[in-house]
């Protein structure tokens, strides 16, 4: 078995996830909601929650500009490789 690991971008504005590959200029303040919790003394908290699934909707179905998965091309080769090989898995106690 291989695993394979993606960079993660250092300068991204996600810190994790797929969306790490995404450009920095298209998380808008549009796809954050602001919400106040109450802390454990009481005191309220306002907190910025990310709207993913909108995000991705937007992405994906409404801009569908391909430039902005122009860091995904790590992605691109592994299922090019994957391809290559056949995509083919032993079973455990094969040779």
């Amino acid at each position: 078995m291989k695993v394979r690991c993606l960079k993660q971008r250092s300068d991204a504005k996600a810190k994790k996830g797929i969306e790490n590959l995404i450009p920095n200029e298209l998380f808008t303040k549009d796809f954050y909601t602001k919400k106040t919790v109450e802390g454990d003394y009481g005191e309220e908290k306002e907190i910025e929650n990310f709207e993913k699934t909108d995000f991705c909707k937007w992405i994906c179905e409404e801009r569908r500009n391909a430039n902005d998965f122009i860091h995904f091309e790590e992605i691109v080769d592994i299922l090019k490789l994957l391809k290559k090989s056949g995509g083919t898995r032993r079973k455990l106690g094969d040779k």
